[in-house]
């Protein structure tokens, strides 16, 4: 599981390079310091750290002597499925549109994490992960969210 960690931390550390990249593409405010590319930018940054902390954990622990308990296959194939929902969920968000693609990946994020995988907490989840969205991009720092071509 060491070497699996350190694979998905190497992922993360892309992924934060590509969405840092592509936050670029938003616009900036020459005249606040936060603007719509400041979040996901800190997002990224963030998400960099963590990834290289946990690169850093593993290699320590891969050197260290202790044996670690068994993990089954079932968390390394619910990194990978979350590792490509979110790179679909990237690639389609022009296409389909803020709504309706953060509420489907919402949902089955929701329906992964969960043990017994209920519908409706996961469609409660999705809402409230979208209000919160909407309040912080739309209202807070007035980004315009991607509508796709259904709307």
């Amino acid at each position: 599981m060491r070497l699996a960690n350190i694979i998905a931390g190497v992922i993360a550390i892309i992924i934060s390079v590509v969405f840092y990249i592509s936050s670029n593409q938003l616009p900036g405010f020459a005249v606040k310091l936060a603007g719509p590319d400041f979040f996901p930018k800190i997002v990224a940054i963030l998400q960099a750290i963590v990834a290289i902390w946990l690169i850093k954990l593993n290699i320590i622990r891969w050197r260290s002597a202790s044996p670690e308990g068994e993990v089954g296959r079932d968390n390394t194939r619910k990194v990978l499925l979350v590792i490509l929902l979110t790179g679909i969920y990237y690639m389609i968000l022009e296409i389909v549109g803020f709504w309706l693609d953060t509420f489907v990946y919402s949902i089955l994020l929701s329906m992964l994490t969960q043990p017994q995988r209920r519908i409706i907490p996961a469609v409660i989840t999705a809402l409230c992960i979208i209000c919160v969205i909407y309040l912080v991009f739309s209202v807070l720092l007035k980004a315009s969210l991607p509508l796709g071509i259904l709307f």
